[in-house]
C-alpha cells in the first residue's frame, strides 16, 4: 500500500520480474480510495556507458538570457563511482560550458564557463542531496541569470532551494553557442559523451527564464500535457522522455524544434 500528503503527487514504481525473462504487464485491479491514479512507463533509462540523448541544437538560450532547466531524476546510485551529468555541452574551444552534475559525494554541482572567462565558475551544493546506493525520484532544477558581471546559479530539490556557493565573475553575453545539447551525459568537444548518467530521466524542461520557487513547485508534477498556457510562456523545449517515435530512436520535443536522438 501506498500513502501520502493530502492534494501531493504520489510517484509509485512498480517493480518485478519474470523468472523465464519474459515482458511483464501491470494491471489495475481497482482505483484508490482516494484520489485518482495514473499509469505509464514515463521515463528512459541510461546505463551509465553510451545512452545519452543528442537533442539535435544547444537548445539552451545563448547570450546573456537567464535559464532555467529541469527534470525528475532518479539515479542508480546516489553517490556514484564518477562524476555524472544529467544535462551538458561544451564548445570546440571548452572555452563555454554548461554540465549539471550529480558528484561522487552525492551532492549537484554546477559548471558554468562563458567564452573569455577567467576559470569555471563549478560549484556544488554545500550537503549532500543523495545518499550512498538506490534513490527515489527527485525532481531538479537548474537556474542560471548574470546581473554586473556575476553569473549565479541556483539548484532546487523537490521545488526547494538548496545551499550553495553558485556564484562566479562572468559575461553571460560572451557565451558562444557549443555543440549540441546531451541528456544523460555531456558532449565535450571532440571527445563526444563524457560523464554519462546512469539512471531514469523523464520531463526534462529547458527555459528562457529563472523559474521561481512557485513555478517551479508548479510544474514539477506535470508532463508537457499538463502545463498551462502560462507555464510555456518562456518555455523554449520539454521531453517528456516517455515513449520514443515509430523510428525506435527520435525523443520528441513536445513544445519546440529540438527533437533528440537516442544513442
Amino acid at each position: 500500500s501506498v500513502s501520502g500528503n493530502e492534494d501531493t503527487a504520489q510517484t509509485i514504481t512498480l517493480a518485478g520480474s519474470d523468472p523465464d525473462g519474459d515482458a511483464l504487464t501491470y494491471i489495475i485491479n481497482s482505483n484508490p480510495s482516494h484520489g485518482t491514479l495514473t499509469a505509464g512507463t514515463s521515463f528512459l533509462n541510461f546505463d551509465g556507458n553510451n545512452d545519452y540523448v543528442d537533442v539535435s541544437s544547444m537548445v539552451a538560450p545563448g547570450g546573456d538570457s537567464p535559464r532555467t532547466l529541469t527534470a525528475w531524476i532518479k539515479p542508480s546510485d546516489g553517490q556514484p563511482s564518477g562524476t555524472e551529468v544529467i544535462v551538458g555541452s561544451s564548445s570546440a574551444s571548452d572555452e563555454d560550458r554548461l554540465y549539471f552534475m550529480l558528484q561522487t559525494t552525492g551532492k549537484l554541482g554546477i559548471l558554468y564557463k562563458s567564452n573569455g572567462q577567467a576559470g569555471n565558475m563549478e560549484d556544488d551544493s554545500t550537503s549532500a542531496v543523495f545518499s550512498d546506493g538506490a534513490t527515489d525520484w527527485t525532481h531538479v532544477a537548474l537556474t542560471l541569470t548574470e546581473s554586473g558581471g556575476t553569473v549565479t546559479g541556483g539548484i532546487y530539490v523537490n521545488g526547494t532551494s538548496i545551499a550553495g556557493s553558485f556564484s562566479g565573475a562572468g559575461t553571460m553575453a560572451n557565451f558562444v553557442t557549443p555543440f549540441n545539447l546531451y541528456i544523460g551525459a555531456a558532449n565535450r568537444n571532440t571527445s563526444g559523451d563524457v560523464l554519462p548518467f546512469t539512471g531514469n530521466i523523464c520531463n526534462a524542461g529547458i527555459f528562457s527564464s529563472v523559474l521561481t520557487t512557485a513555478q517551479i513547485k508548479s510544474i514539477m508534477y506535470k508532463d508537457y500535457s499538463g502545463l498551462t498556457t502560462s507555464e510555456k510562456t518562456n518555455l523554449v523545449s520539454w521531453w517528456d522522455l516517455d515513449t520514443l517515435h515509430v523510428d525506435g530512436s527520435t525523443v520528441v520535443d513536445s513544445h519546440g524544434s529540438n527533437n533528440g536522438t537516442l544513442s
